[in-house]
């Protein structure tokens, strides 16, 4: 079993240049998830997540949250989870920068 990824959620982060990964994952036609990971000056990535609900009569507004990194692969990793999950739930996923 591989150890759990160490996050930490954040407040007030900040965001300097484009995001260095983003995916988005979408069912039916709606994005349920967008994840984006920013650098940060002191070398972290912060990870910006973004949740609608998947029910119909659910909530309109995403549901908001960030974490933080320590290296780029442990946020690459928390990404890529989160995404393969989605996708065995039958959601399309798109990566939205490239390759990461």
């Amino acid at each position: 079993m591989t150890p759990v990824v160490p996050i930490a959620p954040v407040e007030n982060a900040i965001r300097v240049g484009p995001p260095v990964l983003g995916y988005e994952a979408r069912k039916g036609g709606k994005c349920l998830m967008l994840l984006e990971g920013f650098a940060e000056p002191d070398g972290q990535i912060t990870v910006d997540a973004e949740v609608w609900s998947a029910r119909p009569d659910g909530r309109t507004e995403p549901v908001r949250s960030s974490y933080r990194f320590a290296t780029a692969a442990l946020a690459a990793r928390f990404v890529e989870e989160a995404m393969v999950s989605l996708e065995y739930l039958g959601c399309d996923v798109a990566d939205l920068v490239g390759e990461t």
